[in-house]
């Protein structure tokens, strides 16, 4: 579990792949010397275990279902990427709960920069939309950040320069893919709501004018 508040940007220093998995020796200063064989660690949102560490790096191994979920598939060496340890129970909760369970990849539609703020809209591949409001949390490269609007089929959120700088959204581009988690919870509710429906009369106006609403 995580919190979406990135501690370090780390940089891609090799990548080993194989037919249905992928090997990544991960160059960090901080989380290096912070870490140990078998913790966890979040990479641009993605929840992977380390297996060997190092002098000013660590190595991951990455598999298929990873790959074909995530962005990992487009990186490259000398790529950055979002890196966070786990929490603890004397964690700060900064974001939100960051699973480091990748639902879909988006990709950047556009970028627009205004005198505050940077505001990013992003299409995900497959629909995550409904589990989406506006001032909900979504992790984006495992970063926790707060929707500011829905227009199906696409989502827009605004970053702050603090994030903007310490991450690396800042290097992004339009065309780019992202990693995109759902805030665990609308997932749930969602999930809860559609059981409890089943069998049931979907609720429209019409019934609600029927039932003296």
């Amino acid at each position: 579990m995580f919190t979406g508040i990135i501690q370090e940007i780390g940089a891609i220093r090799a990548l080993k792949k194989s037919s249905d998995s992928m090997e990544l020796t991960i160059e960090c200063l901080q989380l290096s010397k912070e870490s140990s064989r078998g913790d966890s660690i979040s990479v641009n949102g993605i929840c992977l275990t380390i297996k060997e560490i190092g002098q000013n790096y660590f190595k991951m191994d990455v598999m298929k279902e990873t790959l074909d979920r995530s962005n990992l598939k487009y990186i490259k060496s000398g790529d950055k990427v979002n890196l966070e340890k786990a929490v603890t129970p004397t964690s700060l909760m900064g974001g939100h709960f960051v699973q480091g369970h990748v639902d879909v990849v988006g990709i950047i539609e556009s970028i627009q920069k205004t005198p505050q703020y940077w505001m990013l809209h992003i299409k995900p591949e497959s629909d995550i939309i409904k589990f989406l409001i506006p001032k909900a949390s979504i992790a984006i490269n495992g970063i926790s950040l707060t929707i500011v609007d829905v227009n199906t089929p696409s989502f827009s959120v605004s970053i702050i320069p603090t994030t903007y700088q310490d991450t690396n959204i800042g290097l992004l581009k339009s065309g780019n893919y992202v990693n995109l988690e759902v805030d665990m919870m609308g997932k749930y509710v969602y999930h809860y709501v559609q059981q409890m429906s089943v069998g049931k009369p979907k609720l429209t106006k019409e019934t609600l004018l029927k039932n003296g609403f």
